[in-house]
């Protein structure tokens, strides 16, 4: 078979099936070939027999190793990590991962993580995060995010295990361990939830937060409002900001309209014009919000009602 065929990823069942015809020994040797091009696809077949080939395994884990600790290619190194996963040599994932300086986080590991979540299969995305749970909490805490936004569905098995990394994360590591909590709906973990909401505010982690309101009840006082300011600082982010007022909103948070006013229509100009001529458009801004904000900015009220009358 040739390779330009072999390594095209959409040629990959019919490769497994083409390793189950052939005899042990020209399967070995052709799974060694194919290793030298693709590790992921020839572990990928490797992981279909169940027979025991020690010698076989070190030659691919050798191989996998080589290719996942080229941090600059994010995709070749992510799939050197799926390539051990699919052998179970999450020690060897260890290994490279507790190689990583302490408060390592760059880019490229940021690349490789993203990679290997997008690609890889439940079993592999927890082992995954024990791992990096025990090696690299840097490293994790981007992981989390990113499962979050893949919405991945976890199983019985993941939850028993992410029950397990909340238990090493849960003495000195509170943003991380509330992170566990809410992204794998750990109720009966969280003690405090108006704790872990402050906790996702104060490091801006939205998402997380708005995932804790929908997992439990969540009650705070109106003072919540004294974090947008902080949120707002320097011409902040716009979706941050817009993600801030829903979760007010769900809260159902009385928010003072001067209070309000001075926040918004002092800090931050154009970011502020641009959430309320967008409040329909996706936005998280209600529309009674921006007209509140439009108030106190006669420009953006008049653009608005240009744009309402045509």
């Amino acid at each position: 078979m040739k390779s330009e065929y072999y390594l095209q990823r959409h040629w990959a069942e019919t490769v497994r099936l083409y390793t189950g015809l052939l005899d042990e020994p020209d399967r070995n040797e052709f799974l060694k070939n194919l290793a030298d091009k693709d590790v992921l696809l020839a572990c990928e077949c490797r992981a279909t027999f169940f027979t025991d080939d020690p010698f076989l395994d070190e030659y691919l884990t050798r191989i996998a190793v080589v290719e996942a600790v080229k941090f600059e290619k994010a995709k070749s190194s992510a799939n050197g990590l799926l390539a051990l996963a699919e052998l179970n040599q999450f020690d060897e994932i260890s290994k490279i991962f507790q190689s990583i300086p302490v408060g390592s986080d760059s880019y490229s590991h940021n690349q490789v993580v993203a990679n290997y979540i997008k690609n890889g299969n439940e079993l592999q995305i927890i082992s995954f995060l024990n791992v990096l749970s025990q090696t690299n909490v840097e490293l994790l805490g981007k992981a989390l995010d990113m499962v979050l936004d893949q919405k991945i569905f976890f199983s019985n098995y993941s939850l028993q295990k992410a029950i397990e990394i909340a238990g090493r994360l849960k003495t000195d590591k509170n943003l991380l361990f509330a992170k566990v909590v809410c992204l794998f709906q750990l109720k009966s973990q969280i003690d405090d939830p108006n704790v872990i909401f402050h906790e996702f505010l104060k490091h801006k982690q939205l998402k997380f937060a708005e995932r804790l309101i929908s997992l439990t009840s969540v009650q705070v006082s109106e003072s919540i409002v004294e974090y947008l300011p902080n949120y707002i600082k320097n011409n902040g982010h716009k979706q941050l900001i817009s993600q801030l007022l829903n979760i007010f909103a769900k809260l159902k948070i009385n928010l003072d309209d001067e209070y309000i006013s001075i926040c918004l229509s002092k800090s931050l100009n154009p970011l502020i014009k641009s959430l309320s001529l967008t409040f329909g458009n996706a936005s998280y801004l209600s529309e009674d919000l921006a007209v509140k904000i439009c108030l106190v900015n006669i420009d953006i009220g008049i653009a608005i009602v240009k744009r309402t009358n045509g």
